[in-house]
């Protein structure tokens, strides 16, 4: 065994292994909700106009709430700024949102034409996602949640008893697992090496002991 490479492996088990137990969060976003401009996720959907040089984008005005259960992963991938809300209220729909100054409006301008879809087009929230089909193309402020006074305690409460003690104990138990399937697939690798070189060596000795030398030559016709 290559010491480099295993320390390496156990550096990254170390670092990767961590697991984290999330229900303090899901506690303290119950009852939030925030009004949204939402699109389709596919781009090819959008719908665009322009209308006294200004172009909008047609969207559908909506209350969402953040859908954030508990969860129990790879802190690794919690870093990732990704957020998923559903969708409680729709307040209008079509309804037109210009990207580059911020203006909504619930009609088009007169004179309004639709355009082709631009070549780039910039997503705001790209991370975000309104259930399955949509993604937020603007968000207002979340308005306070009324159950806030019970939510905000209890959230801080369970992150304190709960959510650090088991995640505590739940990276102790994944990091030997985490570092032995790490070490076993580097054996397996290294293995597969080995073998690959050996045939590879193996096919090189046939081939040059089938070749001709110079003692087997026939000697030339005297003159």
């Amino acid at each position: 065994m290559k010491t480099p490479p295993t320390l390496l492996i156990l550096v990254a088990c170390s670092l990767t292994a961590c697991v984290r137990v999330n229900i303090s969060d899901a506690i303290a976003n119950i009852g939030k909700q925030e009004e949204a401009l939402i699109v389709p996720r596919d781009p090819e959907k959008w719908k665009f106009y322009r209308a006294n040089g200004t172009q909008y984008i047609e969207t559908k005005r909506v209350v969402v709430s953040p859908d954030v259960p508990v969860t129990i992963a790879d802190s690794s991938f919690s870093q990732l700024p990704h957020r998923n809300f559903n969708i409680d209220k729709v307040i209008q729909e079509p309804y037109y949102y210009a990207p580059e100054s911020g203006q909504k409006l619930s009609a088009l301008p007169a004179h309004a034409e639709p355009e082709p879809k631009p070549g780039k087009l910039q997503h705001i929230y790209p991370w975000y996602t309104v259930g399955s089909e949509h993604q937020p193309i603007a968000l207002n402020s979340p308005a306070p949640s009324p159950h806030r006074y019970w939510t905000a305690p209890l959230s801080a409460l369970t992150f304190v008893t709960i959510d650090i003690p088991a995640s505590i104990a739940l990276t102790a138990i994944s990091l030997p697992i985490n570092i032995c399937y790490s070490l076993t697939m580097q054996h397996q690798q290294m293995a597969t090496i080995d073998a690959v070189h050996d045939a590879s060596g193996q096919q090189t000795k046939q081939i040059s002991g089938k070749c001709p030398t110079t003692k087997n030559l026939p000697k030339p016709p005297a003159e």
